[in-house]
């Protein structure tokens, strides 16, 4: 359905909300142009609404003279992608590989590698299984984590009790040694006995040095496993 009654020199892009419903247009609207602060531009919003193989969309454009008029050289309405983002994963969630490129920009490579210690606040960091058969247990191939700093990462589960470099490397390390088949025979973490045996490690300080010393090296490429640690060789941050 479309809701303009003249399209000529309506220009392309605009705003695209997704998961609204058609009738739902003079709400959506003002909601937009109240949080671009742009509420003088509604007498020239052209909207629309119809259904794609995504589903159910509405688009707000501004015609091509108000454009020029209101910001020479900028899309519709500007911020356009931003909102564009945040409605559609409202439908449907943006994840993995695909999170990576629309939200974060990556320094480092396997051939360029940061230093194993080069932490910024507010980076995202992968700390990767070095054990073959533990990682094959669904979640446990590596674990995801952000930077807070003062030598603290994100415990997601916990988040009153952040992790330090030292407590990531012997939870990940314990890892192996919890290993069991489900049921179904799938490949299963005890979580408890991790935490059993972290904290039995933290006793002995002959014991955490020997784990340390493996487990702060590089990690290896994907689906190699032969002398590599958990430490990435690269870091993520927000674009």
């Amino acid at each position: 359905m479309n809701l303009a009654s003249d399209n000529a020199g309506l220009a392309s892009g605009g705003i695209l909300i997704r998961g609204t419903a058609a009738d739902d247009i003079a709400a959506t609207r003002q909601t937009v142009l109240s949080l671009l602060d742009t509420l003088d531009l509604d007498p020239h919003v052209v909207p629309s609404a119809g259904i794609d193989d995504a589903g159910r969309f509405v688009r707000f454009g501004l015609r091509q003279a108000q454009i020029t008029a209101w910001a020479p050289g900028h899309d519709t309405l500007d911020l356009w992608q931003t909102l564009k983002l945040e409605t559609f994963w409202t439908s449907r969630a943006i994840m993995s590989g695909e999170f990576h490129e629309v939200f974060l920009r990556e320094q480092g490579s396997m051939s360029e590698l940061l230093p194993p210690r080069y932490f910024v606040p507010g980076d995202r960091t992968w700390f990767c299984n070095p054990d073959e058969a533990s990682s094959d247990a669904s979640g446990f191939e590596g674990s995801w984590v952000m930077y807070l700093g003062a030598g603290r990462f994100s415990n997601f589960w916990k988040r009153d009790q952040p992790f330090t470099l030292m407590t990531k490397c012997l939870e990940i390390y314990h890892w192996r040694h919890a290993v069991y088949l489900d049921a179904q025979g799938e490949a299963r973490i005890d979580e408890a006995k991790v935490a059993a045996l972290v904290e039995a490690t933290l006793k002995d300080p002959a014991g955490v040095g020997k784990i340390l010393e493996l487990m702060q090296r590089y990690r290896e490429p994907k689906g190699v496993y032969v002398k590599g640690g958990c430490i990435d060789t690269t870091r993520e941050f927000s674009r």
